[in-house]
């Protein structure tokens, strides 16, 4: 196993331990890297949290609770069942979100500035696919 899946393992499972001494409320926005036990070696050179979960639902659920995580996933939900349109408008829009969803799981902290700007953006090009209220 390379080390960076071995490091995102470790990751992942120490910020799963940590969900279930908080789950309602979680930690607190961005206190990923304040958790106990987060800047603990277990590799030379590789924290068990060295910023963030590098995994979206995680690092929700871990800092904002069940509360939190079941609001991504109702916000995340409403937004599929928008998907409306063209084929062509459809397969864009479903192709966008499924996209945003792979690279949230296996790659950035979700509130980085430029993720989230990137998401709003992809978000609003999607609504100027998604047709009006009259149907066109």
């Amino acid at each position: 196993m390379s080390s960076s899946v071995y490091h995102r393992s470790a990751i992942w499972s120490f910020a799963a331990e940590r969900i279930f001494e908080k789950p309602i409320f979680g930690w607190g926005m961005h206190a990923s890297r304040a958790i106990p036990g987060a800047k603990t070696q277990f590799l030379p050179g590789a924290e068990l949290m060295p910023l963030h979960p590098h995994n979206a639902p995680l690092q929700l659920w871990l800092e904002l609770g069940v509360v939190g995580a079941f609001g991504a996933a109702a916000l995340t939900l409403a937004l599929a069942r928008r998907v409306r349109g063209s084929a062509v408008a459809r397969a864009a829009l479903v192709g966008s979100l499924v996209a945003a969803f792979v690279v949230a799981n296996v790659g950035y902290g979700i509130w980085q500035g430029w993720w989230m700007g990137t998401l709003w953006i992809v978000a609003a090009l999607g609504a100027t696919l998604a047709p009006n209220r009259d149907g066109c």
